[in-house]
This record gives C-alpha cells, structure tokens and sequence, in this order.
C-alpha cells in the first residue's frame, strides 16, 4: 500500500500521467490533474505530500499554482516539471521559496525519469525518516 501522495498538475495530461507512472513505482499514491483551477480544492481534499507543476498552463501560471498552494497552506515537497526555459524555472522556484513552499526541484521537460525515479525515492526516504522521530522512533 502507498504511503506518500503524489499530485502531478500538468496540462498536458500525457506528461502528467508519466509523473503518475513513475511515482506509483516509486511506492506513492499518485493523481493527476490537468486543470490546475481546481488545485486549491484538490490539495485541501486529497492532501498530497509532494506535488509536481508545470509552470506553463494555459489557466493558471505557475506563479499563480504556487500562490494557491501557499494559501492552502500546502507543507510537501514541490518539484517543477516544465518545458520553459531554466531561468524561467529558476525564477518560479525562487518565488516558491519566498512563499515559504519547499522546493524540492526544478526538472527540464521531457522529465528524465531515471532522475525523477531517484528524487521521489529521496523524498520518500526524508518524509519516512521526519515520520519516524516525529513517533520516537529511531530512523533507519
């Protein structure tokens, strides 16, 4: 059974389905969404603790998606998947950081998945060892 949660947010649903892909093997939960209007609602209702954006949506801009997730007051890990340009991403990571978000990465679609398949591994890897001395127990 899955223990983390994974919201891949990409208009692109092909691209979002192969974020999903990689973290169910990864051991997550995952869930795409291709209309990031709904993020707000989704975040607060299914609780993910890592979401990946794209920051090139027709709707909502990444600039927005990250605000929306810091008004939920969402606390996972945030990883950039997007086509645009690397200080495009940079500077949306930045701001991401400003807004209190933990910016786990920001990766150049098309997503490198061995890369990928190696951070959400490290994420799991942090989140079950933040999850063991939050109960007393000693980390592996």
């Amino acid at each position: 059974m899955p223990q983390y949660r994974l919201l891949a947010i990409d208009d692109d649903e092909d691209s979002a389905d192969l974020i999903v892909r990689v973290a169910v093997k990864c051991g997550y939960e995952g869930l795409p969404i291709t209309n990031a209007e709904s993020l707000a609602d989704t975040v607060a209702m299914w609780r993910p603790d890592v979401v990946t954006l794209d920051i090139g949506m027709p709707s909502v801009d990444g600039a927005d998606a990250l605000a929306l997730l810091a008004d939920v007051n969402f606390k996972g890990q945030v990883i950039i998947v997007s086509g645009k340009q690397d200080w495009q991403r940079k500077l949306v990571a930045d701001l991401g950081l400003r807004l209190g978000l933990a910016i786990a990465a920001n990766e150049q679609k098309p997503v490198d998945i061995a890369r990928l398949t190696r951070l959400l591994l490290g994420i799991s890897r942090k989140l079950a060892a933040v999850s063991d001395l939050a109960q007393g127990q000693p980390s592996d």
